[in-house]
């Protein structure tokens, strides 16, 4: 086989999932074209190596170097904008990955240049996705949702379904984590609408994922049930069409689960997921680990429960993943009670001292204030809570509200 001809298949052997195979025959491909100095091969033979890692699910800093390598072969070889553009979105999002959030901001913005350069409309809706996603995954909920903004106008202009169907998913993840369910459900109805358009199931899919993480964080556990219901009948009736969302599927089932406090329901139906996907365990590790907590602190085993939490929190951030992280933090004091203060109030510290939405951490800063005393500032800060928190806004947090300016009322007469 000519060198060309390993790189082709060994990209085919990637996605047939034959890793080890595929290695190899790189290797063979690479080691010739190197000596032949085939820019060509070299460069197929480097988008596979990311392919590879992607499937090996082992991205790394090395990945930075080996996009860097290709963004500036193509400069050097391939020098139109659009093969540039492409070139810069995957590095800013490689960036994005290793937790290089500004030079990752910075290549984004290069990508939208080079494809406004050709008039590219597709290439520009994804970079301007990838940079709000990414301003999302650090909690900047405000940015993200002014990039995608910017990007609307371009919605007219693509036809691909997989381009229009990421932003839409983008832009419900964005209104929800600002607390804008209106919005956030328009979106995801606009992705429900693609996939009936190109009778698309993957589409419906990712609809239906979303919808369900949506109705977790609003505390919507029976519809989140509703939805979780279609996920796994549609994925478990033909598994192999579906490889990435079927355990993703399971764990947000198992999740709705312990957040309702059906712990029963969560422990046998963990012991039945694993013998359908055995490996659901090292797809999403700190999902899993966040499920088992919830089990931990329901048997009364809380100690145990917040440490594994806290374990899981550092992983998020580790991974630049500020808004997971958050969430996680809000389980913690959740766990803890609010009679705890010390612990609560350790939560907040950490907490302030990266972006995060205020819902609910100022609410527990006010309850903090208010068993130490400090009525009229508690009741301060739950008025501007109520003005930022929107749809995430809830009767019993006005019944508090209320509750705190009758005794302060009270107290004056």
């Amino acid at each position: 086989l000519t060198p060309k001809i390993q790189s082709i298949k060994a990209g085919i052997l990637i996605y047939l999932n034959r890793l080890d195979e595929a290695k190899a025959l790189m290797e063979q491909s690479n080691q010739t074209a190197e000596q032949n100095q085939d820019v060509n091969v070299i460069m197929k033979n480097l988008n596979n190596q990311l392919m590879l890692n992607y499937y090996n699910r082992s991205i790394s800093e090395a990945d930075i170097d080996t996009q860097e390598k290709l963004l500036n072969l193509t400069k050097k070889y391939t020098p139109s904008p659009n093969q540039i553009g492409i070139k810069q979105i995957n590095l800013a999002l490689v960036y994005f990955n290793n937790g290089y959030f500004d030079r990752g901001i910075k290549m984004s913005d290069a990508a939208i240049n080079s494809f406004s350069a050709s008039n590219n409309a597709e290439g520009l809706l994804s970079a301007y996705r990838i940079k709000s996603s990414n301003y999302a995954f650090h909690a900047k909920n405000g940015e993200a949702l002014l990039v995608l903004e910017k990007a609307m106008p371009l919605l007219n202009l693509v036809e691909g379904a997989r381009s229009l169907s990421d932003f839409w998913l983008v832009k419900a993840r964005a209104h929800f984590a600002e607390g804008e369910l209106v919005a956030a459900n328009q979106a995801i109805d606009s992705l429900h609408q693609m996939s009936i358009k190109h009778a698309s199931l993957q589409l419906k899919v990712q609809a239906w994922v979303t919808e369900s993480e949506l109705a977790l964080t609003y505390n919507l556990y029976q519809k989140a049930r509703t939805v979780n219901e279609k996920l796994i009948t549609t994925i478990l009736a033909n598994p192999e069409s579906y490889p990435n969302y079927g355990p993703v599927a399971l764990l947000l089932d198992l999740y709705t689960e312990v957040l309702d406090g059906q712990i029963d329901v969560a422990r046998t139906r963990r012991t039945d997921y694993l013998n359908i996907y055995p490996k659901i365990t090292e797809v999403l590790p700190d999902l899993i680990k966040r499920i088992d907590a919830q089990i931990l602190a329901a048997d009364g085993y809380t100690k145990q429960a917040i440490k594994m939490l806290s374990l899981v929190e550092q992983s998020y951030l580790k991974q630049q993943d500020i808004y997971t992280a958050n969430h996680v933090a809000r389980e913690i004091i959740e766990i803890n009670g609010t009679d705890d203060l010390a612990a609560i109030e350790m939560v907040i510290n950490r907490v302030q001292n990266r972006p995060y939405f205020p819902y609910p951490f100022n609410k527990y800063q006010a309850q903090l204030m208010y068993q130490r005393g400090k009525l009229i500032p508690a009741i301060t800060l739950l008025l501007e809570l109520k003005s930022l928190a929107k749809d995430f806004w809830k009767p019993q947090d006005q019944l508090l509200l209320e509750s705190w300016q009758q005794e302060n009322s009270r107290t004056l007469n």
